[in-house]
């Protein structure tokens, strides 16, 4: 049986944070690194191990976190993953709790948390199979999806028995985990967004001038074609948008990150591209994400989950006008049509709602404006993080 939590009454704690999502993964640890608390991040799916400092910019300030990463775990190795970190990495008699995430990372926090009844506070800011259902229908067969339904049901279910506190990180999440499983009342607080600082590689800056700012309006759409997944299916349909909206609209440009020219020519099945589509590939430095978002003035980020979408919470990090779907009202209710993002689901005329946007000097101040706003008041660090604390407070009071 567990003792009586040795947090109660302290103010600042020491925090494990485990994440399998790398940008509000390490938002939340830098939030908290900037309210006094010592933090450790162990980020999983990275390609080896790593242990080092580094610095994190949320839109307030700079944190510097202790960092380590590992590669992707089987569940069967996970205890033993977690008697090694505990006794050769971090001494965990020293952590006070452990924030963590569904699936691989909540395995790993819970052995940890399991080993000196550390309180665990778990973050959702996806529900998998239950947001996805349709689409692996239609990708598995029926019979297939019904099939792992109740064990995504069993595993949901797990992750939500043992922690202190749950966290949904959208509105469609609560909503989900309030109906479907009311003895787990989730707490609503919305993902902010962090990035690493480093010195900029130049992997692209020779050449980003050149092509991005020789034409009046440049727009950005981000799609990985080439992974696999159910994903894909949708990052073909947003490569499509952008192909239309690129063949519509010769004057400007449309700059893809996240997929080649080969990878796009491959899924749209054609041996030429308008010269007006400029692909990135996989850019991983943030100092050139900052800069091709400085210079795009019109985000093309539709949804097809509704899980957080990293692609909507980096434009809106950025204060760029976002063109959107109807699934982000799910997602963020608070995001208007026409004050905070643009919101169509009319494909087909993407191109005419672009060159309209971009026509208007007012709408695409408007929407600047309120993507700035929705930001600050929604998605800052700072509420972030003041929600964040009342979660820390409630830990101490916990018997």
């Amino acid at each position: 049986m567990c003792s009586p939590s040795k947090i109660a009454g302290s103010t600042l704690m020491n925090i494990l944070n485990i994440s399998t999502e790398i940008r509000h993964g390490l938002a939340c640890a830098a939030s908290l690194t900037k309210r006094g608390h010592k933090v450790i991040h162990i980020q999983l799916e990275e390609s080896g191990f790593t242990a080092k400092k580094v610095k994190v910019q949320t839109d307030t300030d700079i944190a510097e976190i202790e960092y380590i990463g590992l590669p992707t775990l089987q569940r069967y190795v996970v205890k033993n993953v977690a008697k090694l970190i505990s006794e050769n990495i971090i001494n965990i008699e020293l952590v006070d709790a452990i924030i963590t995430m569904p699936s691989v990372s909540f395995y790993l926090a819970h052995a940890l948390s399991s080993k000196l009844c550390i309180p665990l506070v778990l973050r959702i800011s996806s529900l998998g199979i239950y947001d996805r259902f349709k689409e692996a229908i239609t990708l598995f067969h029926w019979y297939r999806g019904i099939l792992e339904l109740a064990p995504a049901l069993r595993r949901l279910t797990e992750n939500l028995v043992h922690p202190s506190i749950v966290i949904a990180h959208s509105a469609y999440i609560a909503k989900f985990l309030k109906e479907k499983l009311p003895l787990r009342k989730p707490i609503l607080i919305y993902p902010t967004y962090a990035k690493f600082v480093r010195k900029e590689q130049n992997q692209f800056g020779f050449n980003i001038e050149k092509w991005c700012l020789e034409k009046h309006h440049n727009v950005l759409g981000i799609t990985s074609v080439g992974r696999p997944g159910l994903g894909s299916r949708h990052d073909i349909i947003i490569l499509k948008i952008l192909y239309i909206v690129a063949k519509c609209n010769p004057e400007i440009n449309v700059i893809v990150l996240g997929s080649n020219d080969i990878e796009a020519r491959k899924s749209l099945n054609l041996y030429h591209l308008p010269p007006n589509m400029k692909f990135l590939g996989f850019v991983y430095d943030d100092t050139l994400i900052e800069r091709i978002y400085e210079c795009s003035s019109l985000v093309i980020a539709p949804v097809f989950f509704r899980a957080v979408s990293n692609r909507i919470l980096e434009a809106l990090f950025y204060g760029k006008p976002v063109l959107t779907n109807s699934y982000i009202k799910e997602i963020f209710p608070e995001l208007k049509h026409g004050i905070s993002v643009y919101i169509s689901d009319r494909y087909e005329e993407y191109p005419n709602v672009v060159r309209s946007i971009l026509n208007s000097s007012n709408t695409l101040e408007e929407l600047t404006e309120g993507a700035k706003k929705v930001w600050k008041e929604l998605f800052s660090e700072r509420v972030f993080g003041s929600k964040m604390e009342t979660v820390l407070k409630n830990l101490r009071r916990s018997p």
